[in-house]
């Protein structure tokens, strides 16, 4: 399933958003990260909905001639670009990580501290986006919660 995704670039930055689905507005440095980070939004927006028990509305825009005309007068004067996209892979390593350092209760800094690691180390392993997780840092992390953490791998969902 891909989505219409609106850019807007103002000479410093670029901004996007999805205007079927509420709440996403991603701001970048380029065209590329502002792509990405709208495809990782969606990717968590869908996330999120799917937890909750949530079917998503199908996407029914595909190009900028679908949209209302009231909804194209907040960009009056902005030059407005389109792009197809679909939700980034996240990876289910992740979601174990960041429910196995909220269940032992420790701080991230703590359990970095016990990894011999630096803090933002444990925010990569948490991050659904990062897929570097090497044996040893799981292991290591297992070992600094003194508790174990149980995954399952499974082949990937065909993208339609």
């Amino acid at each position: 399933m891909h989505y219409l995704a609106l850019l807007e670039h103002d000479g410093d930055a670029w901004g996007g958003t999805f205007p079927e689905l509420e709440h996403i507005l991603v701001v970048g440095k380029t065209r590329q990260q502002t792509l990405e980070r709208l495809s990782q939004a969606l990717a968590l927006h869908l996330y999120q909905l799917e937890r909750v028990g949530q079917t998503p509305a199908p996407a029914q825009l595909e190009r900028l001639e679908d949209l209302p005309t009231s909804y194209l007068e907040d960009f009056a004067g902005s030059v407005l670009e389109t792009a197809l996209l679909r939700p980034a892979p996240l990876n289910p390593v992740a979601f174990e990580v960041a429910a196995a350092l909220e269940a032992s209760g420790l701080s991230e800094s703590e359990v970095a501290r016990r990894m011999g690691a630096a803090p933002a180390s444990i925010q990569r392993l948490k991050s659904p986006f990062y897929w570097g997780h090497s044996l040893d840092s799981l292991r290591r992390l297992v070992n600094a919660l003194g508790r174990p953490l149980t995954l399952t791998l499974e082949p990937n969902q065909a993208a339609d």
